[in-house]
């Protein structure tokens, strides 16, 4: 007998693996916290080429917890703890890559396809139609981390992958 995991079930078991992902031990005096320390990758990795943006293989970029898919990682479960204002999270990530708003095809795509986290049955919203999604590449236009905000305010976090 084999485990099947339908559509709505995956975000929910990936939920349970990422929540496992973000613990951290507690950062001593010599070290940044654990979330500023994963800033820092981030910026620091966010604008080199990778495989996925026309450049060689990177692990530190393209591998599936390579350090810019862990630091993303990391971010994604700090803002879902504090669901900042857009201006915070701005700070924090910097420019969105995309911008998806309401009524666009590739929003409602996004809404659907997206493993979230953090709004009622995991997604933005009950509809998500008024959700603006911002999203950040991790692997190009290949894999990204969207935010769900409405009025201003993180509602949920997701990632969309092409599952290769």
């Amino acid at each position: 007998m084999g485990i099947s995991i339908r559509r709505r079930q995956l975000p929910l078991a990936t939920a349970a693996w990422f929540g496992a992902s973000v613990s951290a031990a507690a950062p001593t005096a010599a070290s940044p916290p654990p979330d500023d320390e994963a800033a820092l990758t981030y910026r620091a990795l966010r604008g080199a080429r990778g495989h996925f943006d026309g450049g060689p293989w990177n692990d530190d970029i393209d591998r599936w917890q390579g350090r810019k898919h862990v630091a993303m990682q990391r971010l994604a479960g700090q803002v879902l703890r504090q669901r900042p204002s857009a201006d915070p999270l701005r700070r924090l990530m910097g420019e969105p890559d995309a911008v998806l708003k309401p009524g666009q095809a590739a929003h409602a795509r996004a809404l659907e396809q997206a493993q979230w986290q953090g709004g009622p049955d995991g997604a933005p919203t009950a509809t998500g139609k008024d959700a603006v999604l911002w999203l950040y590449r991790w692997r190009g236009r290949h894999d990204q981390l969207a935010f769900a905000l409405e009025h201003d305010r993180v509602l949920a976090s997701g990632w969309l992958h092409q599952w290769e």
